[in-house]
């Protein structure tokens, strides 16, 4: 059957019709082209100094742990080096003589950070750009997805890993709970710092302890011990004794007492009175070789428990040896340096080897203060052109011991002449004394983050 024919009113309808139908398609084809012609919103760059993700926490290098440790962790960066490195030439001449001189040139640095360090130490976490590193675009968004997605998940993970993560976030939001500049206190930055304290403190609770946890944590300077051919610091036959005069540690304190260190000494063989000879360290006018045949401080982790207790253990980060080298005189004659970083991937992977690894004193490291990768040179004396200086460890040492690297920082306090102080004590190091002082400051200002507990 055929379709009626079209009435005339019909066809007046659709002439009419006609063309506001080819007006809107020339109207919609010319916003089409003026959209076009426009440029298109483009999203922020990642910033350069960020890396990928490596296995870290897990094989996966996409599991959020892993992404949340590259992004505060993870940094590529350019240093100076010092003539430590001759092949670095051409060097500077401002230098004296004998004075290390700086390249002339920058090197590129690529840190995966799975070593004994804090995060966000490039750009400087005290610097403008430092301090909002983690709350600009696209970095936020990434940081943020990879906390939602670690808050969600339902997999167990091992202790061990829970401990070490809880100490990588705990110093993240330490860092972070830093205020912002002045002139960054915008709303929207503002809301997006309370958002990433929240997420991170709600992480950290998740990834807490219980005290038995804590409790069962290994010994994992113990496991490196025999691998590493490491010196048998918690026996009393070893000859090492831990001593304190006074609490309070630098290395503790530029940590946010987040750890706590152990200072041990090796008195010479021949001495009577051990307590007499520690004693006899508070005297800066002897040297501390004429007493000893070494020093060494060890450095372990502070957790907070299910309770929301801060509680000291046995996971040690990093432990640095100096042992003094003499003749069959008793002469002193060099200083041997030694220090071992936690690797986590290593303890993850092969927790039998206690995850440490050791660096003798010709490793690179870097020049001046506790904080890793700091600024240590600025071309031209301008702070917008500050880089991190490479030096050997040995360097590194002596900017604090001393030439010889035999001085004991614990002992080297300016004091009215025959003040000697309190005696030295000897702790026992199966307890944890060394952790009460520590953790008795970091209460001072914990607030914020026990309130999550």
């Amino acid at each position: 059957m055929t379709a009626n024919p079209l009435t005339r009113s019909d066809r007046r309808r659709r002439r009419i019709a006609a063309p506001a139908i080819a007006t809107v398609s020339c109207l919609a084809a010319a916003i089409s082209l003026s959209l076009l012609a426009q440029p298109i919103p483009q999203k922020p760059a990642r910033p350069s100094y960020l890396l990928a993700p490596v296995p870290i926490y897990s094989s996966n290098p996409q599991d959020p742990w892993n992404r949340l440790f590259a992004i505060l962790f993870s940094r590529r960066f350019q240093v100076y080096k010092t003539s430590d490195f001759p092949e670095a030439a051409p060097f500077d001449n401002s230098a004296g003589e004998n004075e290390l001189r700086i390249s002339t040139r920058l090197f590129e640095r690529t840190e995966t950070g799975d070593r004994a360090i804090d995060p966000l130490y490039y750009p400087p976490y005290n610097s403008r750009e430092g301090r909002t590193q983690l709350l600009e675009e696209p970095t936020y968004s990434e940081v943020m997805t990879a906390m939602q997605a670690a808050l969600s998940e339902n997999s167990p993970r091992p202790a061990i890993a829970r401990a070490w993560m809880q100490s990588d976030l705990w110093s993240a939001y330490d860092i972070l709970s830093e205020p912002l500049f002045k002139e960054d206190r915008t709303q929207e930055l503002e809301s997006r710092h309370a958002a990433a304290l929240d997420a991170l403190a709600r992480l950290i609770h998740k990834l807490a302890l219980t005290p038995e946890e804590i409790q069962s944590l290994p010994d994992n300077y113990e496991q490196a011990r025999n691998a590493l051919a490491l010196p048998d610091l918690f026996h009393a036959q070893s000859g090492w004794v831990q001593v304190q005069w006074y609490p309070e540690h630098a290395h503790d304190s530029e940590a946010g007492y987040r750890r706590f260190s152990r200072i041990f000494v090796k008195p010479i063989r021949s001495a009577k009175s051990t307590q007499k000879l520690i004693d006899g360290l508070r005297d800066t006018d002897r040297e501390p070789t004429e007493s000893l045949d070494g020093a060494a401080i060890l450095i372990q982790l502070i957790l907070i428990d299910t309770k929301g207790r801060l509680t000291p253990t046995h996971l040690t980060s990093e432990v640095e040896f100096r042992l003094f080298q003499k003749n069959p005189n008793g002469q002193f004659i060099k200083t041997k340096i030694r220090v071992c970083e936690i690797n986590r991937s290593q303890l993850l992977s092969q927790p039998e080897s206690g995850g440490l690894v050791s660096e003798d004193e010709n490793a690179q490291a870097f020049s001046g203060g506790y904080t890793f990768a700091a600024p240590g040179f600025a071309e031209g004396n301008t702070v917008d052109k500050q880089r991190p200086v490479e030096v050997k460890l040995r360097t590194r040492c002596i900017n604090c011991h001393g030439l010889d690297a035999t001085g004991l920082m614990s002992f080297s306090m300016k004091v009215p002449p025959h003040f000697h102080g309190p005696a030295v004590k000897q702790l026992n190091p199966a307890q944890f004394e060394a952790a009460d002082y520590a953790i008795s400051q970091k209460k001072k200002y914990f607030q914020s983050l026990a309130a999550y507990f």
